[in-house]
């Protein structure tokens, strides 16, 4: 089978007509090919400027000792709370993609004047967009950096909500592929290309990158950074490759939730909603159903009914998001047992969940049947969440975290507290 290596390929080059061009010329030549040739052909294939690459994702952890345990010695990085960017650049054009794909090139004319001022021919850079205020050198909120995804009114908000690209990877640089390189290598390389850069008024920057030496060292960059009002850090393993579209612990996020009792954040998909009584009979919105996708199946299985966290502003972006995505009946895309919602909605909107602890529930069913080889886990529950409250939209976002990944950090939390 071929599945791995055109999956691969696709990661690559993020574009149907593209891989379907690429399969067709293998086609013609298949009588003088081998498997182990096929296989080569779709494994070195390389980025193309223009076409965007399925971005590395990271799994999760739950504290400093755990992530040195999978990763000692590694690069260690802020995180930021902005939106994904992978900026292209072909010595000419400029073309600027979220993680989802969407070409947002023209949202952010700052970035594409700045990279044209580059000493660069091509480059595919890796960043996290993000709002910045240049008189106090402070980060924005997600909220404020999404006011800039905008079709109307781009050079207005541009100067009122400055951004910058905080560079923390580079894939493809002056025609070489950087895929199959190390990430120690690829960190250099960016170095490399960011200390010719003289101007401080140029708004694509390097992210600040450390390489800590003991696990100590770890823990202190991880509180130090908890201080500054980061959400966390991203720790990288030196000797990993840069796989698009992967999830592993090769890169490893831990965020500011290790220091509570609380879950990390959870993406949810929302399934559906239910009308609002009281001071929120007015929106006609007062709790959301929301799921997260089983892989095996490709179906969105009920976590939760979330009627905490709604802000003013967050309550009038949902009923205008809503209006638009509702749906008669979902057939057999949702499993929900009997958390039946007044209206359904279309499977495409991304919620950020806050909660207290992950459980087992006999009233959702994500994970339902799925043992994590612990004691005294009663499968025959879904999971569920504790306390559950709404965050943000995440606009940047178009799936939902894996019941695998649930029941990961389900495990996890429970681990530690035997």
């Amino acid at each position: 089978s071929l599945k791995e290596e055109i999956n691969y390929a696709y990661g690559v080059n993020a574009d149907l007509s593209c891989l379907a061009n690429k399969i067709f010329d293998i086609k013609d030549q298949i009588d003088s090919l081998t498997l182990h040739d096929i296989r080569q052909i779709l494994k070195s294939l390389s980025p193309k400027i223009g076409i965007p690459v399925l971005p590395k994702l990271v799994e999760r952890e739950l504290s400093p000792d755990s992530v040195w345990n999978r990763i000692p010695s590694p690069l260690v990085q802020p995180k930021l709370d902005g939106l994904r960017g992978q900026i292209h650049y072909d010595g000419k054009n400029v073309y600027i993609y979220t993680r989802n794909l969407e070409n947002v090139t023209n949202q952010f004319p700052e970035i594409v004047q700045s990279i044209k001022k580059m000493k660069v021919s091509t480059a595919i850079l890796d960043a996290e967009i993000i709002s910045f205020n240049p008189v106090t050198m402070t980060y924005g909120s997600y909220q404020q950096t999404m006011q800039r995804k905008r079709k109307y009114d781009i050079d207005k908000f541009s100067d009122q909500i400055p951004v910058v690209a905080m560079c923390f990877d580079v894939i493809y640089l002056n025609g070489e592929n950087l895929l199959h390189c190390d990430t120690l290598y690829r960190y250099q390389k960016l170095l490399n290309l960011f200390s010719s850069i003289q101007s401080d008024k140029s708004v694509i920057k390097i992210l600040e990158t450390y390489e800590p030496d003991s696990c100590q060292s770890l823990t202190d960059l991880y509180y130090e950074f908890i201080d500054k009002g980061f959400e966390g850090i991203i720790v990288k393993n030196k000797q990993s490759v840069y796989e698009p579209g992967t999830r592993n612990f090769q890169w490893i996020k831990l965020k500011y939730n290790a220091l509570k009792s609380k879950v990390d954040t959870l993406d949810l998909v929302v399934m559906g909603y239910y009308y609002g009584s009281g001071s929120r009979a007015k929106s006609g919105i007062g709790a959301l159903l929301c799921g997260v996708i089983d892989q095996t199946d490709e179906k969105f299985y009920s976590i939760a009914k979330i009627g905490s966290g709604f802000s003013d502003e967050l309550i009038d972006d949902l009923v205008s998001l809503l209006s638009e995505l509702k749906i008669d009946f979902p057939d057999d895309l949702y499993v929900y047992g009997n958390q039946k919602p007044d209206v359904w909605i279309k499977p495409s909107l991304i919620v950020e969940v806050d909660a207290d602890e992950i459980t087992r529930s006999p009233i959702y069913l994500a994970g339902i049947n799925r043992s994590v080889n612990l004691q005294e886990d009663d499968t025959k529950k879904g999971l569920s969440l504790r306390f559950p409250r709404i965050k943000k939209i995440r606009y940047d976002k178009s799936l939902p975290n894996t019941v695998d990944e649930v029941l990961q950090m389900y495990k996890i939390r429970k681990s530690l507290k035997i």
